[in-house]
């Protein structure tokens, strides 16, 4: 796959995160600041980064405030409290690709997320810093904790299935 054009701000980072388009939860196609940071979410992954902007919400391409009468995402319930960054080079963690949805995916400590995600998170970097709750024995309830130069991120792994022969994946790169 290709890979995603690097953010050159924060707020083109951070808008990595919105839902699509076509999301009927028209708050999630928007950057949010709560006053102490901005931050986007499409409900599977959470960027964001501390600024003083006032509250609202804004268009991700030009940052002006859109007037939304929606009550935005609560996030400071969603940042787990991780204190351990542990950086992985994302080239030593293979691309696989899902058979039966065809979902690409990558694997860290025992724990699968989108790829896609983790290059958003990674921002063209090859390296990532995360802090996977690998104690955890269901890494389906655990949010996955990171950082960049941008500012803090939050993934939701993937629930796989049981092992099966019908769902090896075959290896993308």
């Amino acid at each position: 796959p290709s890979v995603p054009k690097k953010a050159k701000t924060p707020e083109q980072w951070i808008a990595k995160a919105i839902a699509k388009s076509s999301d009927v939860r028209t708050y999630l196609r928007y950057l949010y600041s709560d006053g102490i940071r901005v931050f986007a979410t499409d409900g599977h992954r959470l960027h964001w980064s501390t600024q003083k902007k006032p509250k609202g919400f804004y268009c991700p391409q030009s940052l002006t405030p859109v007037n939304l009468d929606i009550t935005p995402v609560k996030v400071k319930n969603l940042i787990p409290k991780y204190k351990k960054l542990k950086t992985y080079k994302l080239s030593e963690h293979p691309i696989h690709v899902r058979q039966y949805d065809e979902i690409r995916t990558q694997t860290f400590d025992g724990v699968c997320f989108q790829s896609k995600y983790i290059a958003d998170a990674a921002n063209g970097s090859d390296t990532i810093k995360l802090a996977i709750d690998i104690e955890n024995k269901d890494h389906s309830n655990s949010a996955t904790f990171g950082k960049n130069e941008f500012g803090s991120f939050i993934l939701l792994p993937i629930r796989l299935p049981e092992k099966d022969s019908n769902d090896e994946g075959e290896q993308y790169a």
